[in-house]
């Protein structure tokens, strides 16, 4: 997991994801249909047979059970690793999570260290004694959020400002309607079923989490083994249903199920110790599937470890997830017909390896109590602090009439040029990807305007989103601009678009050279940025076919913006 805190004002944005977790995926993806090692399965045991359908109800049942006893928890936990692939140089984040939980409600303090390549990575922090109020959101460390479901806003969000003074802390505090960003528990099913984890969450569940939410009908006991010396049973989850790839030279169609293969430890309550990535084939009447690697390396491990027992759950205080990826990136086209002929042929295929280390994640449980139930884990923002209502996309500031004026004023301005043509693209501005353009260029395309930065973590997940739609720009009607703010480096602007491979126009907005049309306390005197009165990055504004701006939105809505962008393009 990646947060991103930026120097700029307002802009300290929601916790993003990266987009390397979709990324992993895509790659497994293709290198089982390119070609890894798989065999004939001989004897695969069939749900039909009762004794296996009983045993994988039991493991699943058991799993269940044991995330219903985890509640009316105080949970602090180490975490070393994000989702990007670094190299042995590279320094790795850590972060130390405080974590209390009960059925309805819960609240988490996360505090992040950049550099976790020590040995004792996951010492050094200070634990509170009990769950944070009001009183604590200034003058302890980390972020803070909590959940309640009985409370009409039932998620806040508590961090600090950057543009503090020593004498006066500040805090942007975030409340919503909709739990949002749960904090990460790599703990196995700490977070399942928990109605505070939202279920449209955007990933980074346990994956114990995923194979428990699937249905016994996608379970398939393969057998019992060791595990070291462990005493296990093998069971295989699938992922999704089958889908089926085209073939042309051969009848029918290859089938491909994503499943992960677990080994459940009899001695743990059933819980995992182990869990890989796989894939299951069905071709013309036989089933194949995924050969384990001889050196344990596959796509996606999981690993757990040092279990202790918990009332009457078992908790693995030692924990990792890690992909892995071919050394070498594989050129080739993608060729079912290819795969079928050598599945007929031979029963299996090979893909050299060797393997390394795309992305690793790692956890430690450091302590684990028992908390009153009665216990209130809400806590309300604090005088001055500026609250950002996440439904409404209004800010105001608690209890200061004045600030939370000019708050509306910008808002009612960002309001007021919906509906108005949009502003002409600055003189001089710097284009990359292009040549400068005015409005007249664009007549007949319906817009999406980007404002982002460079600086600005929160900015990197929507030019995934964007690309695409540029590269289809011929048949979806749809242009897609990026508006850099002013005052980066060319060079840098340069080197992130490099590293972002944004593919489509960016125009970096100018310093305004008419200070009377700056919008008091907006994020960038930049004069095209001004001119819509934004104040937070990402964010975007629609712009119909006919230079009329439809929708100015912010990053929490980016979906509501590309669907308001596809619905111009698509009427008449």
């Amino acid at each position: 997991m990646e947060v991103y805190l930026t120097e700029k004002r307002h802009v300290m944005k929601n916790v993003y994801l990266n987009k390397c977790m979709v990324s992993a995926a895509r790659t497994f993806l293709s290198l089982i249909l390119l070609g890894t090692s798989i065999t004939l399965a001989e004897s695969p045991i069939e749900l039909s047979n009762e004794g296996s359908k009983e045993l994988a109800s039991q493991i699943r049942s058991a799993l269940i059970e044991t995330a219903s006893k985890l509640v009316d928890l105080k949970i602090v936990i180490a975490e070393k690793g994000d989702f990007c692939v670094r190299t042995e140089a590279t320094s790795v984040p850590v972060c130390f999570k405080e974590v209390w939980m009960h059925s309805e409600s819960a609240q988490a303090r996360m505090i992040w260290r950049e550099n976790g390549n020590d040995v004792g990575w996951w010492t050094g922090f200070e634990s509170l004694d009990g769950p944070i109020t009001t009183a604590h959101l200034t003058t302890v460390p980390g972020n803070k959020c909590c959940f309640d479901l009985s409370k009409p806003l039932n998620f806040a969000d508590s961090r600090p400002l950057f543009d503090t003074t020593e004498s006066q802390s500040r805090t942007l505090h975030s409340v919503g309607m909709t739990a949002m960003n749960a904090p990460f528990l790599f703990i196995p099913l700490v977070e399942l079923d928990k109605p505070w984890v939202p279920s449209n969450r955007m990933g980074g569940s346990p994956i114990a989490n995923d194979i428990a939410r699937r249905p016994l009908s996608d379970w398939r006991v393969l057998g019992e083994e060791k595990l070291g010396e462990e005493d296990v049973v093998v069971a295989e989850i699938a992922q999704q249903d089958a889908f089926a790839v085209p073939l042309t030279r051969h009848s029918g169609k290859l089938e491909l199920i994503p499943v992960y293969v677990a080994w459940f430890a009899k001695e743990y309550g059933w819980m995992p110790l182990r869990i890989e990535q796989s894939m299951r084939y069905r071709l013309d009447g036989h089933e194949y599937i995924l050969e384990r690697v001889p050196d344990g390396k596959s796509s996606l491990v999981y690993k757990a470890s040092d279990f202790t027992k918990f009332g009457n759950a078992w908790i693995p205080l030692v924990g990792n997830q890690r992909l892995y990826l071919p050394e070498e990136k594989v050129e080739r086209a993608l060729d079912p017909d290819a795969l079928a002929d050598t599945l007929l042929a031979n029963g299996k295929m090979t893909m050299q390896g060797p393997f390394q280390v795309g992305y690793s994640y790692e956890w430690r449980i450091l302590n684990i109590e028992h908390i009153d139930p009665a216990l209130n884990l809400w806590f309300e923002p604090q005088p001055g602090a500026e609250v950002y209502n996440m439904d409404t996309q209004k800010r105001c500031v608690q209890g200061d009439s004045i600030a939370s004026a000019k708050f509306a004023a910008r808002e009612n301005a960002m309001e007021a040029i919906v509906g108005k043509s949009a502003p002409e693209f600055p003189e001089g501005a710097v284009w990359l990807n292009g040549s400068p353009m005015r409005w007249n260029d664009l007549q007949g395309k319906v817009v999406i305007l980007n404002f982002w930065a460079e600086w600005c973590g929160a900015c990197r997940g929507e030019p995934y989103h964007l690309g695409p739609l540029h590269d289809d720009r011929q048949n979806n009607g749809l242009a897609i601009i990026g508006v850099h703010l002013a005052g980066s480096k060319l060079s840098t602007v340069e080197k992130a678009v490099k590293e972002l491979n944004i593919n489509y126009p960016i125009c970096i907005d100018v310093t305004s050279r008419d200070k009377d049309n700056i919008i008091e306390d907006a994020l960038s005197p930049g004069e095209f940025s001004s001119l819509f009165a934004i104040d937070s990055v990402p964010h975007c504004v629609v712009v119909d076919r006919h230079g009329i701006v439809a929708a100015s939105l912010l990053s929490s809505r980016f979906e509501d913006a590309l669907k308001i962008a596809r619905q111009l393009a698509n009427s008449p």
